[in-house]
Formats: C-alpha cells, sequence, structure tokens
C-alpha cells in the first residue's frame, strides 16, 4: 500500500488497489442487479486512506459506469436531524419528515458512501452505523435492498 492510494482491508490484513476495489464494487452491484434480497448478507465496505487521494471518485465512476444512482453524504458536514429526519407534531402522535435523499424506489440501484464517518460527530456516527450496519433508521426508513453502503 502507498500513502497515495485508498484501500480496502481485507481479513488477512491485505490491502486492496484502487483496480481492485472497482472490481469489488462492481462484482458487488452485479450481485445486487441480480438478487437484490443479497443485500443483508453483503457487509457494508470501508475504504480507507488519506484525504484526496481519490476514493469518492472511485465509487463515483464505478456508479457512471454500472448505470446506478451514488449517494454521497459528507458526513463531517452533516447534522443527526439530517439523517434521521424531523419530528413534526400532530394531533396526539409525531410523525417524522425523513430527508429527500434517501433511495424510496424499492427498484432503485446505487452505492451510498458514508464519507468522513470518523471526523463527524459521536452522536452522528451512532445514526450513520445503524444505516451502514443495520441498513434502517429505527422504524422511520429501511434502505431498499438493491444499494450497496460503503
Amino acid at each position: 500500500m502507498t500513502e497515495q492510494n485508498p484501500t480496502i482491508r481485507s481479513r488477512n490484513n491485505r490491502y486492496a488497489t484502487p483496480g481492485q476495489i472497482h472490481g469489488i464494487l462492481r462484482h458487488q452491484l452485479s450481485l445486487l442487479g441480480e438478487q437484490p434480497e443479497l443485500a443483508h448478507h453483503l457487509p457494508p465496505i470501508m475504504l480507507w486512506g488519506p484525504p484526496g487521494v481519490g476514493k469518492s471518485a472511485i465509487i463515483r465512476d464505478v456508479c457512471e459506469k454500472a448505470g446506478v444512482d451514488f449517494i454521497d453524504i459528507r458526513l463531517s458536514q452533516r447534522e443527526p436531524v439530517d439523517l434521521r429526519g424531523l419530528p413534526v407534531p400532530k394531533e396526539d402522535s409525531v410523525d417524522w419528515l425523513i430527508s429527500g435523499e434517501w433511495p424510496r424506489d424499492p427498484d432503485s440501484r446505487g452505492i451510498i458512501l458514508f464519507d468522513e464517518i470518523t471526523a463527524a460527530d459521536r452522536s452522528l456516527q451512532v445514526a450513520a452505523y445503524e444505516l451502514i450496519l443495520d441498513r434502517r433508521l429505527g422504524n422511520l426508513y429501511n434502505l431498499p435492498d438493491g444499494w450497496l453502503v460503503v
């Protein structure tokens, strides 16, 4: 691994090159395209590398080439309400207004990138990890099966 390349560390402590990252993302997207129900069995992917080496660009490029959506969530510039939504009091209950950027179409496909998670506020990390690991935000929102989380 060089300091100028984004990497994925595998279970055996090896690192992936940008080309290998492309391959991994393309493979997982093709699995989701063929069998979206596998989404709950595919672990999220963590890319690790210094700022400015192209981690986000790799993901954007893979999405463009695959013809799927790309949602870039820069967590260092967000607040917890941006993920969880706004509570709206009703007569005897509370509704929640969830962000319009979350995919809602059950047939949609794409990658959601949660960028800069280590620089985000702790309370925001908690909300982000629920979506990253559980593919949902409480009982308010469920990520459609065709989406890969990075």
